[in-house]
């Protein structure tokens, strides 16, 4: 479903530069127009998508444990090897 609103807002894009440019002898650049503007469109779409990912995909910082008071943490390559 996103895809294809995307899409249908990006050949709109498209088909407006491309119309409002349209003459009877400069239909090629204007086609060409409309495409460019499409394109940057969903360039434009594809770096609100990456800021978004990254804003939302951000770990959050996870809170301390409750320790007794007294107990020594040993990083897990100190701690003794286990033999299934």
């Amino acid at each position: 479903m996103g895809g294809a609103l995307g899409l249908a807002v990006i050949s709109g894009a498209a088909a407006s530069v491309t119309a409002s440019l349209t003459t009877r002898d400069a239909l090629p650049q204007a086609l060409t127009s409309g495409y460019d503007i499409g394109m940057a469109v969903s360039a434009g779409f594809t770096l609100v998508a990456a800021l978004v990912a990254v804003a939302v995909n951000r770990r959050p910082t996870p809170a301390p444990e409750a320790r007794p008071q007294g107990e020594e943490v040993r990083p897990v390559s100190d701690a003794a090897p286990t033999h299934g």
